[in-house]
């Protein structure tokens, strides 16, 4: 019994979302399905992170909303294939209907609530970007520092992303 809660508690901590009934799903049972929903996510963000788009396929066909599900670090796939620059992970999974503006926090960087063309700002990704744009990433999005994506790619040097986004209305905070 106390491997099982565990087993949930660690779920929780990872951002998975398990409902149990008691009595309607035998405890064993429970504890195999939440098992195999945290195998796949570490399947899925591996693969996002690896630019394996045949595996990211295979899982999201398994579990077509995976896509949503965080990783210890609270980051999506499409977060994930951002930041490794995987341009044809990130249109897989835009095509399957990953939120394009979902938000996370890069605790390293003291500053939160960037989305995924933040993070292939800073990583000067630029195809990745404007994979994302296409997607329909909200290019002028404010960080809790109150930066976008621009910004982000100016302080880090990454001149042409920036230009990228400027040719698409990108703005800048900064004077």
């Amino acid at each position: 019994m106390t491997e099982r809660r565990n087993e949930l508690e660690r779920a929780a901590k990872r951002g998975i979302r398990v409902t149990v009934t008691l009595f309607a799903v035998p405890l064993a049972l429970a504890g195999a399905l939440l098992y195999a929903a945290m195998r796949d996510n570490d399947a899925l963000h591996r693969a996002a992170r690896e630019g394996d788009v045949e595996a990211v396929g295979q899982v999201l066909d398994r579990h077509p909303a995976r896509f949503e599900l965080r990783n210890k670090v609270q980051r999506t796939p499409l977060h994930t294939a951002a930041w490794y620059g995987h341009t044809a992970v990130i249109e897989v999974l835009i095509r399957r209907g990953a939120d394009v503006n979902a938000k996370c926090d890069l605790v390293a960087s003291g500053d939160g609530q960037w989305n995924a063309l933040h993070i292939a700002a800073t990583q000067g990704n630029v195809e990745a970007a404007r994979a994302l744009i296409r997607g329909g990433t909200d290019f002028n999005a404010k960080s809790l520092a109150g930066e976008t994506p621009l910004d982000v790619a100016t302080r880090k040097g990454n001149r042409e992303l920036a230009d990228v986004l400027l040719a698409h209305g990108g703005l800048s905070t900064k004077k």
